[in-house]
């Protein structure tokens, strides 16, 4: 990925560093009555992982 060189192309490419990178809290902050399957399985939905991978990407990440 090439050095932005304005600040717009950084605005703008945020969501492609977001979905290389990913993000995960290290708090629940506004979700403390979910578990973490629940946690993650969140987390998918909102990056948009297909359904069918959810589980297995979801066991993978717990037998970290």
């Amino acid at each position: 990925m090439p050095i932005p060189t304005k600040i717009g192309e950084t605005l703008r490419g945020r969501y492609r560093i977001r979905r290389i990178i990913g993000y995960m809290p290290h708090h629940f902050g506004i979700y403390p009555d979910m578990s973490v399957d629940e946690y993650l399985r969140f987390f998918a939905e909102s990056y948009a992982v297909p359904h069918a991978e959810q589980t297995q990407l979801i066991a993978d990440l717990l037998a970290l």
